[in-house]
């Protein structure tokens, strides 16, 4: 049995680079949180992606947490996400203790918003309200935070 020598198929490579697959690298997901009034707190980023998980802190499909560093405009990278159709969620901790406080009837008493910018006034958010499509063409959600 003849074996094929490496370096003959690595220099056929090398003069036909074209045979060589590569696939498109992927933008990763962009999450701009801005009108920030507390430049200093954590501010909490939920990826969701169907609707029964939504807004359950345990059903959270990415998550991630970014620091404003004194900015009034935050943002983070979500890498590895499959295109498709999500729904995100965003508090800031001010007092840090790890949860989005709420008053009577669950209205926030931190800072918070929605992809869509979806602004509660009769109901909660929903999948639905909030869903938005991410693409190559659509990479970056921009949330304003509501105080």
């Amino acid at each position: 049995m003849q074996t094929f020598p490496a370096w003959l198929l690595l220099l056929s490579l090398l003069i036909n680079p074209k045979s060589v697959s590569v696939l498109p690298e992927k933008k990763p997901l962009t999450i701009a949180v801005q009108q920030l009034k507390n430049t200093t707190a954590g501010i909490y980023v939920a990826v969701y992606k169907n609707t029964q998980d939504f807004g359950k802190t345990d059903k959270i499909y990415r998550g991630a947490k970014i620091v404003p560093n004194g900015k009034t405009r935050a943002t983070v990278d979500i890498p590895d996400l499959e295109y498709g159709i999500y729904a995100i969620a965003v508090y800031q901790d001010i007092n840090g203790n790890g949860k989005l406080d709420t008053g009577l009837f669950g209205i926030p008493k931190e800072p918070y918003g929605f992809s869509n910018n979806f602004k509660p006034v009769f109901s909660g958010p929903t999948f639905e309200k909030c869903r938005f499509t991410y693409s190559e063409q659509n990479a970056l959600v921009t949330i304003n935070i509501l105080q």
